[in-house]
């Protein structure tokens, strides 16, 4: 999904976010039973991350898994008041106990009665027939504080809530103490959900700009936020007390999947790792990003479906079951981003005997699949295609093979003649080429040669300004731009004195030069990133301003504009606290 980059995904960034595993999602604990009522299973590619056991920071003296210390079997104290106090009472519990449960989706009305509810008068007799009142009442007023968005009051009223539950809690028995607890602990993480949610949802800009350093600190801050939530469910979920358990378990697949949708979006492939385009049989970006979201996706459907088994007749639960059939319905509806095709230049021309590197040679059988050959011969039957010049899918296969494997033995020169041929896809086959041959051993003096063919190549491909590369996998795979910037971004790492010169030319694309110097944040180029810094182009602005405070940290924080809007905004709070 893009849980890639936005997420993930996408989550705005490079390094997706890790699926939801059994542990994220919660495990109910079935009361009176040793056994564990599955809610989502490990899988094999999901594995199961270990969530926190200890209580949380807010009732710390609670311990895990809803235990009260002080309960001791037969210390109950009894009740005081009327038989007409103790059925007001009653009723007053269940209402109290309905606002915590209510699930509505208006905020307005819920608050309203939340608030109502809090703010009722309840006489000493009737406070006598049920003391969980106190503690209800103070619990449905942290509720309406953390609907309305006020954390703070509502962690003062469970603040309140516990001291009311410490007074009582001798005077309960243990179901009821444990279910009260359960409820307290579970406003807490609730609180701390609330608290991060709009983080998790804050649009990221490393993804947008291409920028890997941003795009992976965006989607580990959301990772973190997202699995800190999830350990403050866990212990309750995993608690003896069915009906909170349940209710925990679900807050999180919720959580998990309204991230995922939110990280279903287009990414920018600039900012992702993708695999080398004639080194794997490609059909369409589902092979790149799908596994990824089918995984997560299908891990909280599983969740949503595994707990509506788990509602049963001792703990009815009709409005949490209800809504799990609305997510579930609508997750059934939820696909990976359209996947978009993408086709091989090359393949109609692949023949048996083609050669390819995929970490190692490879050659293509009669049956059309590469199987893996000797390394050594290989090397040398790759650099024989080469020899022979390029024009040829053997030669296109063999030059990027071979730049790959043993990039000292491609000459500049080989490169150069791929680069000046008529055929697009022999020009496309040595940008790549070039791009490795840069990254590789001794790649800056062949960089030096390399930069002015690259430059050309790009340059030729009457580039629009108002186009978005690195938009499409198959553009980003085989196009001349995506590849020539590639190149030339590589050429520019390589060798430092040939980027400024690039950076200095104004036939290759403003954006592109800013994107290369942005991600090698080289403090040589400060007078560039405090001119750029300031440009009409958001997008320059935006890479100068991240480029020249990671190039020279609080010497440059004068370009951090955290006020303004949109990107340069965006990429000015990142560099800010980092």
């Amino acid at each position: 999904m893009a849980l890639v980059a936005q997420v993930d995904d996408d989550l705005g960034g490079g390094a997706p976010l890790a699926g939801p595993s059994a542990a994220d999602l919660g495990a109910l604990q079935d009361e009176g039973s040793d056994e564990l009522v599955p809610v989502a299973r490990p899988t094999r590619s999901h594995p199961t991350a270990k969530l926190a056991s200890g209580p949380d920071a807010t009732f710390s003296a609670l311990r895990p898994g809803g235990q009260v210390s002080a309960l001791r079997p037969g210390g109950q104290i009894p009740k005081v008041g009327t038989d007409a106090d103790e059925g007001k009472a009653n009723k007053l519990r269940a209402d109290l106990e309905a606002g915590l449960l209510d699930l509505s989706d208006d905020k307005r009305g819920l608050m309203g009665r939340l608030e109502t509810l809090a703010s009722t008068s309840v006489p000493e007799g009737v406070v006598n027939a049920e003391p969980r009142l106190k503690p209800l009442l103070k619990l449905v007023r942290a509720r309406a504080h953390l609907v309305a968005g006020r954390y703070d009051d509502a962690d003062a009223a469970l603040k309140d809530a516990r001291a009311a539950f410490d007074a009582i809690q001798l005077s309960l028995e243990e179901p009821q103490a444990r279910r009260l607890l359960a409820a307290l602990r579970f406003q807490a993480a609730a609180v701390q959900e609330g608290r991060v949610r709009g983080e998790l949802f804050v649009p990221g800009c490393g993804g947008t700009l291409g920028l890997k350093r941003l795009a992976d600190d965006e989607a580990r801050h959301r990772r973190e936020l997202l699995e800190g939530v999830a350990a403050r469910f866990g212990p309750i979920a995993q608690g003896p007390d069915r009906l909170w358990g349940r209710r925990a378990a679900f807050q999180v697949a919720a959580l998990y999947d309204d991230v995922a949708r939110h990280g279903l979006v287009a990414p920018s492939f600039r900012s992702v790792a993708l695999p080398s385009p004639y080194a794997v049989d490609i059909g369409s970006t589902g092979l790149v990003l799908d596994p990824l979201i089918s995984g997560w996706l299908g891990e909280i459907r599983r969740a949503y479906g595994e707990l509506m088994a788990a509602v049963d007749v001792r703990e009815p639960d009709a409005e949490l079951v209800e809504r799990l059939r609305d997510r579930a319905a609508a997750l059934a509806l939820v696909t990976a981003p359209a996947s978009e095709p993408v086709k091989n230049p090359w393949a109609k021309e692949l023949h048996e005997g083609v050669l390819r590197v995929a970490r190692r040679p490879q050659r293509r059988n009669g049956a059309g699949r590469f199987v893996p050959t000797e390394t050594k011969a290989g090397i040398a039957a790759l650099a024989a295609a080469v020899q022979k010049g390029p024009g040829t899918v053997d030669q296109a296969y063999a030059l990027v093979g071979l730049a790959e494997i043993a990039p000292e033995k491609v000459r500049a020169s080989d490169v150069v003649a791929a680069l000046l041929h008529s055929d697009d896809r022999v020009v496309v086959a040595g940008l790549i080429a070039a791009e490795r041959v840069a990254a590789g051993s001794g790649g800056a003096e062949k960089a030096a040669i390399l930069r002015e063919p690259v430059t050309v190549t790009l340059t030729a491909a009457a580039v629009d300004p108002k186009s978005k590369p690195f938009s499409s996998l198959q553009a980003t795979l085989f196009s001349r731009v995506e590849r020539a910037v590639l190149a030339l971004a590589a050429i520019a790492k390589a060798d430092r004195a040939g980027a400024e010169l690039i950076v200095a030319d104004d036939r290759i694309p403003a954006v592109e030069r800013a994107w290369m110097i942005a991600e090698l944040a080289d403090p040589r180029f400060a007078l560039r990133f405090d001119t750029w810094a300031w440009d009409r182009d958001e997008r320059v602005a935006a890479l100068a301003v991240w480029g020249g405070v990671v190039a020279r940290g609080k010497h440059a924080s004068y370009l951090l504009r955290p006020a303004a809007e949109g990107l340069v905004g965006c990429v000015s709070r990142a560099a800010s606290t980092n």
